[in-house]
């Protein structure tokens, strides 16, 4: 008789127990999602972080240690197509237009989107710019939209909080690149004509070139 009093009292025992806590069950659960929330959160912040750093050429970094700022060009992720853009200029006016009106109207089309594409890409990082000019920490800054790009003079900060913005895919040293011309001759004058060296036909320089000579013809 008594282990049966016994059992029934321990039964008892745990269900008041089993009453009293289950009021704090959801107070104890919330605390471990909460803490699985603020990991995830942390992950996060983490590959954001690793993302940014990688937008930071090593040269630029290597700067940091010996100048307060440094030159840089800092690179948009979204560039402009000039070849499609350039067809669909020339597809505006249709078969019957002159080579000339060709020409200007392809150059118009690259010009636009070039100017487009570098306003809508470019307010938030110039808007920081700016902002961080009238605190000291950036020298100088011009915006180049031709290779939607911005040259600008920073200091680590303010490299590092742009490194952060999804629109910036890279920030590189700005250098002077020296070129070694060869002399031209007639027979080289021949071939120069109608070739680019690679490097300013990848910033789309012939492109400039002809908006620049048709917006001079007017």
């Amino acid at each position: 008789m008594g282990k049966k009093v016994t059992y029934r009292r321990n039964v008892a025992v745990m269900m008041i127990g089993a009453l009293v806590m289950s009021p704090y069950a959801g107070v104890f659960g919330s605390g471990t999602a909460q803490a699985a929330e603020r990991s995830n959160v942390t992950d996060l912040q983490r590959e954001n972080a690793e993302r940014a750093n990688e937008k930071i050429d090593d040269e630029v970094a290597q700067a940091f240690r010996n100048n307060d700022h440094v030159s840089v060009l800092i690179e948009m992720s979204d560039q402009v197509d000039t070849s499609a853009a350039a067809q669909q200029g020339l597809q505006s006016v249709g078969s019957d237009a002159t080579p000339h009106q060709q020409r200007r109207a392809m150059s118009n089309s690259v010009y636009n989107e070039l100017r487009s594409t570098a306003i809508d890409t470019q307010a938030t990082p110039l808007a920081m710019l700016e902002r961080a000019q009238a605190d000291g920490k950036v020298l100088e800054y011009e915006s180049l939209y031709i290779m939607n790009v911005i040259a600008a003079e920073v200091d680590r900060d303010t490299a590092r909080a742009l490194s952060f913005r999804p629109e910036i895919s890279r920030i590189k040293m700005d250098e002077f690149i020296e070129l070694d011309l060869p002399e031209m001759s007639p027979e080289n004058m021949e071939l120069a004509d109608n070739s680019v060296e690679w490097n300013i036909d990848r910033v789309n320089a012939p492109d400039v070139w002809m908006i620049s000579a048709l917006r001079a013809k007017g």
